[in-house]
């Protein structure tokens, strides 16, 4: 297997735990809404949970879209751009992205190596230590930035090759 075939397959299991926070979010978030309105009592420290599970379902669902170019594009003015253009102004986007990424990560790995460092720095009323979500939002940085930089590499052999759509050899 191919390195881009290891990053795509870490990516897709990522998008599995992204799936299953954003189920358990709206899951409790309802459940949360019904016993407040019905029962007046709400579940203690919700959106803690919620919050946390916010990063997971950002961080793991995030590198599977940029994967699938699942993402929101106007192209308006480039798609009347020749093919090469195109290309070379796709490819110096993403390499832009992989860059930002890489501060990202970089940034983040310092704050979960902090959080890790001191463990009682908590949420307030569940305790929930941030170290392990910042591990999370960290990684899964990374991997946008690795498949940002397996964009760069593919529309850059798409600007050298004219004859071939951009990330046709993923």
């Amino acid at each position: 297997m191919s390195a881009a075939g290891v990053i795509h397959a870490i990516s897709k299991f990522f998008s599995w735990i992204g799936g299953i926070a954003l189920f358990a979010m709206c899951l409790l978030t309802f459940i949360d809404v019904f016993m407040r309105y019905f029962f007046k009592s709400p579940i203690t420290g919700s959106q803690e949970i919620v919050a946390q599970l916010l990063v997971l379902a950002i961080y793991g669902g995030m590198p599977c879209g940029i994967m699938q170019k699942m993402l929101v594009e106007t192209d308006v003015v480039t798609k009347r751009f020749p093919v090469r253009v195109q290309a070379a102004l796709q490819c110096f986007l993403s390499l832009a992205c992989t860059v930002v990424c890489a501060l990202m990560t970089s940034r983040m790995l310092k704050q979960t190596i902090f959080y890790f460092g001191h463990p009682n720095l908590t949420t307030q009323i569940l305790k929930i230590e941030y170290g392990p979500f910042y591990a999370f939002a960290c990684f899964g940085c990374l991997m946008i930035g690795l498949e940002l930089a397996i964009h760069t590499v593919n529309y850059f052999m798409a600007f050298v090759r004219p004859g071939k759509e951009a990330g046709e050899n993923e």
